[in-house]
């Protein structure tokens, strides 16, 4: 009698212990799953991420000989207009706003800057030599 139920018991713990065993494995492999599923979606996004990533650097390269190109036809005119002295102010004023620009997190100063940016290259481009 007593030791049968010690033996029955034993076989009804490792029944139970194949049961746990059994719910931890379908636990681990649905863990595994949804591991899988962040990781894809996030190399998806890092793909994309990448691919704007090169797109602007590309834009950039590109804007960078224009600027340069723009900005000695500038000073070109600018000494033609006998304007060279103004060279060094012209300079820093670029300077003084890029950095505004970058620093400013809100649209409404670059547009500030982009405006008075016109309004000074509108002056510059209106004044010439004076006189008979």
């Amino acid at each position: 009698g007593a030791g049968g139920g010690a033996a029955e018991g034993t076989e009804g713990g490792a029944a139970g212990d194949d049961m746990e065993d059994e719910a931890h494995k379908v636990q681990l492999e649905a863990m595994r799953r949804e591991f899988f599923q962040h990781q894809s979606s996030a190399d998806s996004a890092a793909a994309a991420l990448e691919g704007d990533l090169k797109a602007a650097r590309s834009a950039c390269e590109a804007l960078a000989p224009e600027l340069e190109f723009w900005r000695g036809k500038a000073q070109q005119l600018m000494a033609a207009r006998g304007l060279s002295q103004a060279d060094a102010e012209v300079a820093a004023a670029s300077a003084a706003a890029a950095a505004q620009t970058r620093s400013s997190s809100s649209g409404g100063r670059r547009e500030e800057g982009r405006r008075r940016r016109g309004e000074a290259a509108g002056a510059a481009a209106g004044a010439g030599p004076r006189g008979p």
